[in-house]
């Protein structure tokens, strides 16, 4: 069916991409870092960002035997790992951006 219509699966790829793209470019650059990236991606990664934090501050730091040393320790792997997210979706966003231009503007 493709070969009917002279596509392959690389175009029908960048179709989707562009499709999609343009979609979510509509709603901004501060709306997608911030929800896809920093809220979903960060999410995905405080799990293992706080793993890492934990065993490589364990040692050298005691001071986890406190309700309020275990929240403050929680509350800057939530934000470190909404941080690490934003700037993965912002530099996404400028890969996306030039991806999305050169796929869009024959004149590239």
């Amino acid at each position: 069916m493709l070969e009917k219509k002279g596509l392959t699966r690389a175009d029908l790829s960048r179709i989707a991409f562009v499709r999609t793209w343009e979609h979510k470019r509509r709603k901004g650059i501060a709306t997608y870092c911030f929800f896809e990236g920093g809220l979903v991606l960060g999410m995905l990664l405080l799990f293992p960002v706080s793993l890492l934090l934990f065993l490589s501050l364990k040692q050298y730091d005691k001071t986890y035997d406190t309700f309020a040393a275990i929240g403050i320790f929680v509350a800057k792997n939530i934000l470190l790992s909404f941080a690490i997210g934003l700037v993965i979706f912002r530099l996404r966003w400028s890969y996306n951006q030039r991806r999305f231009m050169r796929l869009t503007n024959p004149v590239i």
